[in-house]
């Protein structure tokens, strides 16, 4: 299902070949912390959701600026049909992470994905920094629950 989803255009534009995708995910899972969840929306499966932890990896100055309480969250949504639902989704991962303890929230899309963009503004999460091709968004649950 979730190499299926990966290789749907509008989901592999973002996260690349399917196969290798599948490996990082089933890699993280088992070596880095990573939490990884299958979306349901009305008993159905509609993409995937993750948590991982940007202070474990050095690939970019910020992810090591972070603290060990912080996450970083990647998700996508596989099912075209269920597009729209991302902000509802993230806000809800996000006031889930925080309940366990999670204090600094970040994600990180490209510059040039608007949809996702748009979904993580809408979901409370606001612009800090660029780095690259991706823009560095953080979780402020103000902003999202004066959107509610």
């Amino acid at each position: 299902m979730l190499r299926r989803w990966l290789g749907q255009p509008h989901v592999r534009e973002w996260w690349g070949n399917p196969d290798e995708e599948i490996g990082l995910i089933a890699f993280g899972k088992q070596v880095d912390g990573t939490e990884g969840f299958v979306i349901q929306l009305n008993d159905a499966p509609i993409g995937y959701i993750q948590s991982w932890i940007p202070s474990q990896f050095d690939n970019e100055d910020w992810e090591r600026d972070l603290g060990p309480l912080a996450r970083g969250i990647d998700i996508f949504i596989g099912a075209p049909a269920a597009l729209g639902n991302g902000s509802t989704i993230i806000q809800a991962f996000a006031q889930r992470l925080m309940a366990q303890g999670h204090r600094h929230l970040v994600i990180d899309p490209d510059k040039r994905n608007r949809r996702a963009i748009q979904a993580y503004e809408k979901a409370g999460f606001v612009r800090f920094a660029e780095t690259g091709e991706s823009i560095l968004m953080e979780w402020r649950p103000s902003v999202s629950e004066l959107r509610e």
